[in-house]
């Protein structure tokens, strides 16, 4: 685990549950994702991936899929769920001083700064947006257009980006686990192939140098430990609107 292997396997599930998914094979893309669960501060929100109406079974197959796995092996080590979960969530402040900080594990800490609470607000207001959109989708026009944007883009190269920058910023991983971020990256490399627009290539480099900077580097910079989240904050705002405004860039896969 040290040398991030299994950060590779995860992030390879992904990819082939992003590909099965453009396939119109729901059922093994669930599977594929179910196994990237292995890591599941990785996988767990490309679950957003399922968000159309008929690629939903497949998540939930793969939500059932590690249900029964979890009491099998619950039960095979007599451990109690609650006592796991207690134990999970204990790990989550341990790694705040590792690598980036998520959200979670500050949320658990009494000894925040200012900058971490500002990271913690900004990423509850993200929330918040989308889930208003979500409740009130039927009640407002606007709701209900950028809930059918969203929906039209669950195969996007930019909602992929959403879902593995959210990843990051909610949940505990190491530096060599960054690689959940390649779509965020891919994406922006490919909206500045089509756009070179001094914006969008100012984007893909700041992404580019938050992932590739060698991370005795970055401990260099004042409040280093907000750089990488507030880049990785403002490219998936970036990638939203994107989504809400029709621009989502959905490739055609070759036949």
């Amino acid at each position: 685990m040290r040398t991030g292997q299994f950060s590779a396997i995860c992030v390879g599930f992904l990819a082939l549950q992003w590909l099965l998914l453009k396939g119109k094979k729901p059922y093994l893309a669930g599977l594929c994702w179910a196994l990237a669960m292995i890591k599941p501060q990785i996988a767990v929100t490309f679950a957003i991936l399922f968000i159309a109406k008929p690629h939903r079974k497949g998540v939930l197959l793969g939500i059932g899929i590690l249900i029964g796995l979890s009491v099998i092996a619950l039960w095979h080590t007599s451990t109690p769920p609650v006592e796991f979960l207690k134990s999970w969530l204990s790990t989550l402040s341990n790694f705040t001083n590792t690598g980036s900080p998520n959200i979670t594990g500050l949320l658990l800490l009494s000894n925040n700064s200012l900058m971490e609470y500002v990271l913690i607000a900004s990423v509850a207001a993200f929330a918040a947006m989308i889930s208003v959109f979500y409740v009130n989708r039927r009640r407002s026009e606007a709701a209900t257009m950028a809930w059918a944007q969203l929906t039209n883009a669950s195969l996007s190269m930019e909602l992929s980006g959403i879902s593995s920058i959210l990843g990051a910023l909610l949940f505990y991983h190491h530096i060599y686990d960054n690689i959940m971020l390649y779509p965020a990256l891919i994406c922006c490399w490919l909206i500045s192939a089509q756009r070179p627009m001094l914006g969008n290539v100012a984007l893909s480099l700041l992404i580019t140098l938050s992932l590739s900077t060698p991370y005795r580097f970055l401990t260099w910079l004042p409040s280093n430990q907000a750089f990488q989240p507030s880049v990785w904050l403002l490219i998936g705002m970036f990638l939203l609107f994107r989504i809400l405004n029709g621009k989502a860039y959905s490739p055609v896969l070759a036949k």
